[in-house]
């Protein structure tokens, strides 16, 4: 089975304030999601998504694109300091990111494309790699757009790509 991360397009913020607000896609976060090209040898069976604006306006149009009804929303799949109360700490948030992989290992859907954050995509490389906090100092950051993709095999994870930009 394998879980593709999509992170969401460029996002249009609020100007100040913390946490900022999420107004959904800019014109070219719209575009970028647009051309995402995705194999269509490889079928995706379920879209998930972040309920968060730019994650949601995201799905809603990769799901359209694949002939998918409206993308579930999942609430683990938010950013960072953007779930629930927002007061998380990094080790809960890594926390929540494995919860996440353990369920969609246990339901066996074969594909499932995940709408998420980049905090989300790199919580998941520290985690699945049990890479400490505080790590090196080196760091990765997913591009607006960027597909990460899992594979679940023989009881463990791996990490087939990152970052990956794929438009049409």
């Amino acid at each position: 089975m394998r879980i593709l991360l999509l992170r969401h397009g460029e996002a249009e913020r609020g100007d100040s304030g913390t946490p900022r607000p999420d107004f959904g896609l800019t014109p070219l976060g719209r575009k970028q999601i647009e051309s995402i090209c995705f194999d269509r040898h490889l079928p995706i069976d379920q879209v998930l998504t972040s309920p968060l604006p730019r994650a949601r306006e995201s799905a809603a149009i990769v799901s359209a694109e694949l002939g998918h009804r409206e993308p579930t929303v999942v609430p683990t799949l938010a950013e960072i300091g953007e779930f629930g109360s927002g007061q998380e700490s990094f080790p809960t948030f890594v926390r929540r990111v494995l919860a996440f992989f353990d369920q969609v290992a246990v339901s066996q859907t074969p594909s499932t494309l995940a709408v998420t954050h980049g905090g989300f995509i790199m919580a998941s490389i520290r985690g699945l790699f049990d890479i400490p906090t505080p790590g090196t100092g080196a760091r990765f950051e997913p591009r607006s757009a960027s597909l990460t993709e899992w594979r679940f095999e023989n009881g463990s994870w791996e990490l087939s790509s990152f970052n990956v930009t794929v438009a049409t």
